[in-house]
């Protein structure tokens, strides 16, 4: 963890993992790799960024910190087996393993010694992504040869000289990199993580920061089979992309995080309700205003429970607009 000195020990996490299979959920863990990994590279430099220089680009062309380890090294694959081991093993109750591969600043990698090898090697040519679609089909054989089933992030495209294997589950959530209606024409299994209105993140009131936090109604309005961004970039930020139902969706996720703890609950009690009504009923839609209802009468019941009634004063969530540069910014409502 970002925190110094704290962080779950691997009996709290049994613990964890227990407590929650005894009340019918499965945790799935997650190890974000090749990119979000500056913790791997600070903690052990010569392993997971063994001659890459510490400097590198973001995803948006800035200067920053390197955060992606070396995927042109052996040893990191070898390390990385090894905490997979550890990972299994602590979240034992899960069929899944997730590898994020989302967001990986590649081009980091250029002109790196060790890559270029491995590039060579494999017969991969000269783009540093070809390297990185490798990653990808090596760690699905290593989780598959742990019995796990692996999923990743969207995060490689759809045109590649290495083929992405069709066994894996992608969580498709921005719609930048591959979109949602490409990944099932082409065989993937999806799981809908869609940007808007399924993210709840960070406070959403300071300024120059897009609302990403959507009100109950908008996320009524959702389903399964739809994806939309408020990033102007992805296509799904004109026109939400809808899909028609397709077993290859197998369901979806509310994706919270980047808050206090003190916000989680209050920015989730009817969120959290609200989707899970969207996803177990896919078919049968009451009113809103009827759902609505019902849900603050079982929410009555959760602050008996917790002895709180705070709410996200964010609820009603915000409207998102254009600047006329196709640049989405927050409404005045």
């Amino acid at each position: 963890m970002a925190t110094k000195d704290r962080h779950y020990s691997k009996e709290e996490l049994v613990d964890l993992v227990d407590y929650s299979k005894l009340r019918g959920i499965t945790l799935i863990p997650e190890i974000d790799i090749p990119g979000h990994s500056k913790k791997f590279i600070e903690t052990y430099p010569e392993i997971f960024s063994p001659k890459l220089k510490d400097w590198g680009k973001n995803m948006w062309g800035g200067d920053a910190i390197n955060n992606v380890i070396n995927i042109g090294s052996e040893e990191v694959y070898a390390a990385i087996d090894i905490l997979l081991d550890e990972v299994i093993e602590v979240f034992h109750t899960s069929p899944y393993l997730h590898i994020g591969a989302d967001e990986a600043t590649i081009d980091n990698l250029e002109g790196d010694p060790l890559a270029e090898a491995m590039m060579k090697k494999e017969n991969l040519g000269g783009d540093v992504h070809e390297l990185y679609r490798h990653f990808i089909v090596r760690m699905n054989e290593m989780v598959k040869s742990k019995n796990k089933i692996m999923c990743i992030w969207e995060g490689f495209k759809r045109e590649g000289k290495v083929q992405i294997p069709k066994d894996i589950i992608v969580f498709e959530f921005e719609s930048l990199y591959n979109l949602p209606n490409h990944l099932v024409e082409d065989g993937y299994t999806l799981v809908n993580t869609s940007w808007v209105p399924l993210y709840v993140v960070g406070t959403g009131i300071e300024g120059g920061w897009i609302p990403r936090k959507w009100e109950p109604k908008k996320i009524y309005s959702w389903n399964m089979w739809q994806w939309e961004n408020f990033y102007h970039k992805s296509p799904a930020s004109k026109k939400p992309i809808q899909l028609d139902k397709t077993p290859q969706v197998i369901g979806a996720q509310m994706c919270a995080w980047e808050q206090t703890d003190e916000g989680e609950i209050p920015s989730l009690r009817k969120r959290v309700p609200t989707f899970v009504e969207r996803i177990w009923n896919t078919d049968y839609k009451l009113p809103f205003e009827e759902f609505y209802s019902k849900l603050d009468k079982s929410d009555h019941r959760l602050t008996a429970i917790i002895k709180n009634s705070e709410q996200d004063s964010l609820l009603v969530g915000y409207n998102i607009l254009d600047d006329g540069n196709g640049v989405p910014i927050r409404s005045k409502d």
